[in-house]
């Protein structure tokens, strides 16, 4: 079962879609009734255990990972955690650019001639951070600071999504916007991104300093992405970026900010523009098993909580909590292992229609 809206599903959708029974009455006895039968499995009291697991249910039919309380992140503790950067890995720190580099006299922040000098692209930076963190700590995405000294954030499941998106909108399964400039003006772009949650529902924004140039020779491939920028007035962009908790203004990149990206990139293509992208700062799932462990998380899984009378229930697991399982899994395996960039030609495997 897959949303074109990409909703959450409830707690019942997700347990009669996997082939079980819900109860008249959803309670402890149930639960544990599950977990003795084998059809709730325990995802683990740790991140590594937990990646493991949910990797290892795909298969299983009538079987759904139930999360202990211990990976619930409420909107306070994202709140305080996410929009500080706590929980984002910094891709431009000194420790990363002395490893891509491979040099210990790095400048103190990054800059334009550090990454044209080096010729390094972002998804080496994003993989040297990844690379330094630890599962059980795992981030629930990126950022780096752009010139203007303003964080750009992303995060995996939003970075994920819209990748999805593209590839429902070329199979015809989602009409996911378009492109309002004809060309490019000063490499800006006005685009209209239909709504992942809200049918009907679209933003209208421009995406601002675009990496784009005519040819792989020119030396600003390397430096001008990180400055890009948009003015899409989605509700996670704007929640990211108003709260009082935030360290510093952001440019947080939600999942219809990074589509106008693409939608930008197809169109550009498209008319043979002399101006082309030549790099990408947003990371794509790397194959079946990166985008299967999204949807595994999305809709075969449930977390234990507590209702109002403190008795046990279940719930979905919500986006940062779905965040933390890929920032976990990204640790364990490599970023290569679960996540590209730019070369891939097909993506078909990013949405795979189901009943």
């Amino acid at each position: 079962m897959r949303e074109k809206t990409f909703r959450v599903p409830k707690t019942r959708e997700i347990i009669e879609m996997n082939g079980l029974v819900y109860p008249t009455k959803l309670n402890g006895d149930y639960i544990l009734g599950m977990i003795a039968d084998g059809n709730f499995v325990m995802a683990g009291n740790s991140f590594k255990e937990a990646v493991r697991n949910l990797e290892s249910i795909h298969d299983k039919s009538n079987a759904i990972m139930i999360f202990p309380p211990r990976f619930s992140v409420d909107r306070e503790t994202f709140n305080k955690m996410s929009k500080s950067l706590e929980w984002m890995v910094k891709i431009d720190s000194q420790s990363v650019l002395r490893e891509v580099s491979g040099n210990e006299n790095v400048p103190k922040t990054m800059t334009k001639e550090f990454l044209e000098h080096y010729k390094i692209k972002p998804e080496k930076l994003i993989k040297s951070a990844v690379s330094l963190t630890n599962s059980e700590n795992p981030p629930v995405g990126y950022y780096w600071m752009g010139w203007d000294r303003k964080p750009r954030t992303v995060h995996w499941v939003q970075s994920a999504t819209a990748a999805e998106m593209i590839v429902m909108h070329k199979q015809g399964a989602f009409e996911v916007g378009d492109v309002k400039d004809k060309k490019p003006y000063a490499r800006n772009m006005r685009v209209s991104v239909s709504s992942r949650s809200e049918e009907g529902k679209h933003y209208d924004f421009s995406i601002f300093r675009m990496p784009i140039f005519s040819n792989d020779k020119d030396s600003r491939i390397y430096s001008y992405w990180v400055n890009i920028d948009h003015s899409s007035s989605d509700p996670f962009a704007n929640y990211m970026a108003e709260h009082e908790q935030q360290v510093l203004p952001q440019c947080s990149w939600s999942t219809t900010a990074i589509t106008g990206v693409y939608l930008s990139m197809m169109h550009l293509n498209k008319i043979k523009h002399p101006l082309q992208f030549k790099v990408n700062p947003f990371s794509i799932p790397s194959d079946k098993s990166a985008i299967d462990f999204i949807d595994d998380a999305r809709l075969k899984s449930l977390i234990l909580a507590k209702d109002l009378d403190g008795k046990l229930s279940l719930r979905p697991l919500n986006k940062s909590e779905i965040n933390r399982l890929l920032g976990a899994r990204t640790s364990e395996r490599g970023y290569d292992s679960c996540w590209f960039n730019m070369g891939k030609n097909r993506l078909d495997y990013l949405y795979e229609p189901k009943i």
